[in-house]
């Protein structure tokens, strides 16, 4: 076993930052827009892979109620260079971080980790996986975060460009989140398998060599010899 502080105050950091990363790259309100001239007209919300619509749920009494959910872009839609390449980084840190989770959790409970490896790791979570996903806020400057971008055939009137939301906050916490679990190992310090102190066990025995007809013989005097069979035998 190792100790256990070590590797779970930077598994708890970068847990909550992975799932941050999650819901920027596939909640559907990561940023919105909004109608420049028309406040009636709906903001539009979405994400990476995800948009907001609105859809309607009918009942059997001819009743019926306006719901929103999250839905996947249709396959088709254009999407220009830096949408893909947000989508990219975003795949990215997730893989990886789920990666760098499961060995900084169960690595050190299988086999030992040296310190320039568990450094290793620390640097990842520090500089690597904070610059991936802070590149995911390249869809920002992707055409459909620009201005009057026609996203839906229903936005008609003029909108701006994109606007912060929920999903993005999280981003930014998921970058603060990696930060801090690569922080943490390096604070930690590589864990250290504990072993057992149990001293090993210890026999005193005496032997007597003693000359019998030409042959010399071993008898043990005191103890009992390695190996020997310590079940008692009674004595006839």
């Amino acid at each position: 076993m190792c100790s256990d502080a070590k590797v779970v105050f930077p598994a708890i950091f970068a847990v909550a930052a992975c799932t941050c990363s999650a819901l920027f790259t596939f909640f559907c309100e990561s940023v919105q827009v909004e109608s420049i001239t028309d406040a009636s007209l709906p903001t539009v919300e979405f994400g990476l892979y995800t948009t907001k619509r609105y859809y309607i749920q009918e009942f059997p009494d001819n009743n019926y109620k306006v719901k929103t959910g999250c839905f996947y872009f249709d396959e088709d839609y254009p999407f220009d260079s830096k949408w893909k390449t947000a989508r990219a980084f975003g795949i990215m840190t997730i893989v990886l971080g789920g990666l760098a989770i499961i060995a900084s959790i169960f690595g050190p409970f299988c086999y030992p980790i040296s310190d320039s490896m568990w450094k290793a790791m620390a640097g990842l979570y520090l500089v690597i996986l904070p610059l991936f996903q802070g590149l995911t806020f390249l869809m920002l400057q992707s055409e459909l975060c620009s201005e009057n971008s026609q996203i839906f055939d229903f936005m008609e009137g003029d909108y701006g460009g994109c606007q912060w939301n929920s999903g993005s906050t999280a981003n930014v916490c998921g970058v603060i989140l990696w930060f801090l679990a690569g922080a943490a190992m390096l604070f930690a310090g590589a864990p250290v398998r504990e072993t057992s102190n149990k001293p090993a066990a210890t026999h005193e025995v005496t032997y007597e060599q003693t000359e019998n007809g030409g042959v010399n013989e071993v008898d043990v005097v005191k103890g009992t010899a390695p190996g020997a069979d310590t079940e008692e035998h009674p004595s006839n």
